[in-house]
């Protein structure tokens, strides 16, 4: 089964312990409701369009609540939430408020770390799109990547930056490699979740 959002919106000023968004929930591509969360670290809730939605959305649900548990945390602090529909979709919107806040961050400079978990942001003056613009620019980068960002990348890390040539990133990222953490001067990762479920109650409204 396929589980999507479309038309994302999310208000970040509301978002505070989770997302707070709006967004259209599509099964198997069938147009199904609109999913809401208040930014609060409450639950989601689900609308359906029309009363043919509301089997379609419960089937989502059973289908969710077959998928592995969502590990939030790290060593001791490990745990783990049965996955339910409304989990998904908030993991679903946390994943693309990441990737749209790593879009914009790496216009500003090298972007570093784990693709869709962390990356920290080492801004650049000029800018790389500015850099890239002329050839001592590019020669001043390439030696930037060379002798800074390699020796800061870590086991698993890599520079995430979709706004490189291939020949800027091949100096650095390992043929297989995926994360890291040097000294920069900003960082950005998903958060884990806040949310509580509420026991007995989900978001079907």
């Amino acid at each position: 089964m396929k589980v999507e959002l479309k038309n994302i919106q999310i208000n970040k000023a509301k978002s505070e312990t989770s997302n707070a968004y709006s967004a259209e929930l599509f099964v198997d591509d069938v147009r199904a409701g609109v999913a809401t969360n208040d930014g609060q670290g409450g639950v989601t809730f689900i609308s359906p369009f029309d009363e043919a939605s509301i089997n379609i959305i419960r089937a989502a649900q059973k289908y969710c609540e077959t998928l592995p548990p969502l590990v939030i945390g790290d060593g001791d602090d490990k745990d783990s939430l049965p996955m339910t529909l409304e989990l998904y979709l908030d993991e679903l919107v946390d994943k693309f408020a990441f990737n749209q806040q790593m879009q914009k961050d790496m216009k500003k400079g090298i972007i570093m770390g784990i693709e869709g978990e962390r990356y920290q942001l080492c801004e650049l003056s000029p800018s790389p799109e500015a850099l890239l613009n002329n050839p001592k620019g590019r020669a001043l980068l390439a030696k930037f990547m060379v002798d800074f960002v390699k020796p800061a990348l870590k086991e698993g890390q890599r520079v995430l930056n979709t706004n490189l040539p291939e020949e800027f990133l091949a100096l650095v990222n390992p043929p297989a490699d995926m994360t890291n953490q040097p000294a920069s001067k900003a960082s950005y990762a998903r958060s884990p979740h806040k949310r509580k479920p509420l026991p007995g109650k989900n978001g079907l409204a």
